[in-house]
Formats: structure tokens, sequence, C-alpha cells
């Protein structure tokens, strides 16, 4: 049942397309199942966009009942939240003969939308599909009492002008059921782009992953409705009935796989879009015009073969931010770095063991950014989301994909102001710190100067003290210590000398004055009198008496 890698096909067109809806991308091949030559087949991974497998990818093939999944697409576009409004089923549901798939509705009785989307989702039901055509129909119109044929073509355009807003260029439909008609077509590059719009939809993700669903009418009448998907179903009990003759286990089911639309018509074949989850890497997978089990097995091979083979390698963050890249040349205020995203989370489905093949490398619009030996420059002014280059990944030196960058932030080249400022920025501290260096080399000068110039005074009186340190006795005076001035040496007395008295006011200075006990009165000396030299003048006999 395996075989090796189906050939590389360059489906541009296919990869163009989804690229608007998410980003397909490179194909990561790996070992796949076999798929008949007629089948038309495609698997990509979500997140990277990449193919994995793809044949006849763009011939057209009939749908079948997985035109479903647009009719839920295009119904929710006017339902909106409104999921629990009430709707009453008319005679429409007598245009489907019961030979098809149905859900059971009867006339007269009310379901909310939701409850028809299971209905129309999980038996593929085709009476459900006219209830909801109708209905959406009249709603689009503002007719409540549009006959059904004319609200079912209303209906049926916005589908397909639904087709045209997603980039579906063949794809055309005729109906919301799928039942068979020649105008009623799409390719499986086109379908894949519808399931994957759907099954990303909250709603109808929670509706295909429903293995079974209960409920009681309004007229108290019970419903049990089967998803048609065999891949969920472990075995016959959970499945509720009988699942291949003879076996109570079912050899279809996949732990990974979460939903998905079956369809089949004589013209159309076996039909099949699911989707499957292992870890953050997400499938979804088509295959058309199969065999009636064989799509099952086929689809479950291949959910194996996708995420045990290959491994989902982030290239952006969650949000799509890539780097943040260097401008040497940024205007001040802008900063210094200009970040980069791609327009959502960027990443690739890569064969297991082979990630070090894997490169990205950028390439810049050089009206805005030059990439220099330097570093990077910024040559024109950047603003916030604008197109500055583009994020190419390689297999060795092979281009595999490549998708836009946007800045996400301002970025203008440096001017003269800035580099002014630079010129401030960088002078001002250096004058400072010269400044400071030169005070504190004057300072030092100076203290040095002066400790020089106390040292010669210091020794200019140490060599004065020295000249003058012996008298004529030839004893030293006493050394002074430093800053003292030198004392007058004393003379020794002689032996047997008298006691030095203290020396009176009178006393020349230096001569010290003798007393004892014989000392005699000082004589006062008598001035001479005039004539005589060095005396007091002679004084005449006093005259008078004496007073007593």
């Amino acid at each position: 049942m395996w075989r090796g890698a189906i050939k590389r096909k360059k489906n541009l067109f296919f990869w163009a397309l989804v690229l608007g809806f998410g980003g397909f991308g490179s194909s990561a091949w790996a070992a796949m199942p076999s798929f008949g030559p007629d089948e038309g087949v495609v698997v990509f991974e979500v997140n990277s966009g990449d193919v994995l497998v793809e044949q006849n990818a763009d011939e057209r093939y009939y749908p079948a009942s997985t035109t479903k999944l647009m009719t839920a697409l295009t119904a929710l576009d006017y339902v909106g939240s409104s999921l629990n409004d009430k709707v009453t089923v008319g005679d429409e549901v007598k245009l489907i003969g019961y030979e098809s798939s149905v859900a059971h509705l009867e006339g007269g009785e009310m379901y909310t939308w939701e409850q028809l989307l299971y209905a129309l989702l999980l038996p593929s039901g085709n009476d459900a599909a006219n209830v909801i055509a109708a209905n959406i129909g009249r709603k689009i119109s503002g007719n409540e009492k549009m006959d059904y044929n004319q609200a079912m073509s209303v209906f049926v355009d916005q589908m397909n002008a639904k087709a045209q807003q997603m980039g579906l260029k063949n794809t055309h439909f005729k109906n919301a059921h799928g039942l068979h008609d020649p105008d009623h077509y799409t390719t499986p590059a086109d379908m894949a782009v519808i399931g994957k719009t759907a099954f990303t939809n909250e709603t109808i993700s929670k509706v295909e992953g429903t293995k079974v669903y209960e409920m009681t009418t309004n007229r108290g009448e019970p419903q049990k409705w089967k998803n048609t998907d065999m891949l969920l179903y472990k075995d016959a009990a959970d499945y509720g009935g009988t699942i291949e003759e003879g076996r109570t286990d079912n050899h279809y089911y996949n732990a990974k796989a979460k939903g998905g639309k079956t369809g089949n018509t004589d013209e159309a074949g076996r039909c099949f879009v699911y989707n499957a989850e292992d870890g953050d890497a997400k499938i979804v997978g088509v295959i058309m015009k199969g065999d009636e089990k064989g799509i099952f097995a086929e689809a479950s091979n291949t959910i194996n073969a996708a995420f045990d083979d290959n491994r989902l390698l982030d290239w952006t963050d969650d949000s799509g931010h890539y780097k943040d890249f260097t401008v040497i040349n940024a205007h001040y205020k802008d900063g210094k770095n200009l970040s980069v995203k791609t327009k959502e989370a960027y990443s690739s489905m890569i064969p297991k063991g082979q990630e070090d093949k894997y490169t990205a490398k950028v390439s810049w619009d050089t009206s805005l950014l030059a990439d220099t030996d330097k570093g990077l420059k910024v040559v024109g002014d950047i603003e916030p989301d604008v197109q500055v280059g583009t994020l190419t990944i390689y297999e060795g030196t092979d281009s595999v994909k490549s998708t836009p960058l946007y800045a996400q932030n301002q970025i203008r080249p440096r001017n003269f102001w800035d580099y002014l400022r630079i010129a401030a920025f960088i002078g001002i501290p250096l004058l400072v710190i010269l400044f400071v260096f030169f005070r504190f080399y004057v300072y030092r000068k100076r203290k040095i100067m002066r400790a020089k110039q106390a040292r010669a005074r210091r020794m200019a009186k140490r060599k004065l003290y020295e000249s003058q340190s012996y008298t004529g006795s030839g004893i030293p005076s006493r050394k002074t210590t430093a800053g003292e001035p030198p004392r007058k040496p004393q003379q020794k007395r002689p032996s047997g000398s008298a006691p030095r008295r203290k020396s009176s006011g009178s006393a020349s200075p230096g001569r010290p004055v003798e007393r004892n006990a014989t000392a005699r009165p000082v004589q006062k000396k008598k001035r001479p009198t005039s004539g005589q030299s060095g005396s007091r003048p002679q004084q005449g006999p006093r005259t008078g008496t004496k007073k007593r």
C-alpha cells in the first residue's frame, strides 16, 4: 500500500491561491499511501501551508455532499451569533427523495440554526440543506413568502459570490446539497481552501467533531444523527451500529482525526474532506472520486505519514514577528532596531531529521534598506506595516517558499542634527573628563611644589643651625627640633662662684646680679655741678629754714 513520494508538481496557482488564506508553500514529501490515478488529492499543513501531497489538484470534479461545507459557511455569514433562533421546516423537504441521504426532517417541525447544522453535516441531510437554503434566501431577499426555487437561487448566488471572494476560480455551485448537476463542480485545490476555512470556523469545527448528536423535536420526536466520518469511531459500539460486517472494531479509526465531510454520487464517486491534529501541526486533506471504503484507509494512512515523518518548524512567533535588525544610521528618536514581521505566523512542515537543510534569508527592498559590510542602513523613511523585504526559505540552495516582510515600527535615516547630538553626547562628557583630569593634575603639581618648598625651608634652617651649633667654649648647643630656631648657648659658670641671682630690672642684660647677706647698699652718685664734666652742677646753700 505504501510507495515513495508522489512526483513534485509545481502547482503555482494552487499555492498562490492558498497563500491568500494563510499560506501554502513548499511540498514536504514523505512516504505517503498510493492513490488511484483518477483520484484528485491534496493534503497540506494548515499553519505552514506546505503541501504534503497533491495529485490532479486543478482537475474538475463533482463534489457531491462535500458541497455542504460551503452551504454551512454561507449560512453562518447571515445567521451570525443567532444560532439559537428557531426555524420552521417547510415544504422544501418534500423536494428531496428519501433514497438520498436525509436527516428525516418533517414539515412543521422547529429547529434552531445550530440543530440544522448538525442535521446538515453529520448525516449529510439533503433535506436540511434545503431548509437552510430556503430560509437564508428569504432572509437575504427580505421576502418571507418567496417561492422555494427563487429562495434557493438567491442562496446559491451567495455561495458562488463567497467562492469568488475566497479566490476559487474553478468552482461553481448549482444547489446547496451537492446532488449531481453538470454545472456543479470544483477542484481538489479549491476544495482544500473550502475545507481549511470551514474547519477553522469554531461552529463548524464543533459540529464536525461530534460523532453522534441526539435531540427531541418540538413534537416530542427523538432525533439521532451519526457522523458519516468513519475515522472518528474507535469501534462498532462507539458508532452505535455495524461499521463493517463481521467486525466489532474499526480499522479506519485514527485518534488524530478531528472531523470530516463525506460525499457520494454515482457521477462524483466517493469524496472526503477531513482534518487532523498532532500538537501544533494541523492538516487538511481532500480526496475526490475515490473508492467507497478506500477513502477512509487512504485518509488514515495519510494522517499517520504526515505526522510520523514530518515536524513543524517555526520561523516566526505566533504573532508573525521574525527578528529585530540593528540599523547603524537610524534617526535617534526612532531607536536603533528595525522590527519586522510576516502577515501571520510563518512555519514549515519538513521531514524529521532534515532540519539543518532548511534556512531562512531576507532580501531587502533596496529603495528603503541597504545591507552593507558595516551593517544595515536605512535609505528612505520606513513607516509601520510597510513591506521592507521578503523572507525566503531555502532547502539547501533551492528556494522553497517566500513571504513578504513588514516593518513593525517607524525608522528614518539619520540627519545633521542627529550627528550634532552624537558629537555633543560624546564631546561634552569627554571635555568634562579632561577638565577634571587637568584640575587634578594642577592640584597634585601644586601640592608637590609646596612640599618641596617646605622641605627646602627646613633644610635651610637646619644648615643655619648647624653653622651656629658651637660656641667659644667648645660646647655645642642643644639640638633643635624641626622648625624650632636654635637657642643661644649658655656659658658655663666657674666652679666656686656664687649662685646666680635673678637680675633686677636695672641690671644689664646678660649680666647676673649677685646677692648675699653682706652686700653693701648701692650709693647714689652725685650729680656733677655745672662746670664739671659728667657731674651735676654744684648747688649753693639753701636759704630759709627747714620745716620740721
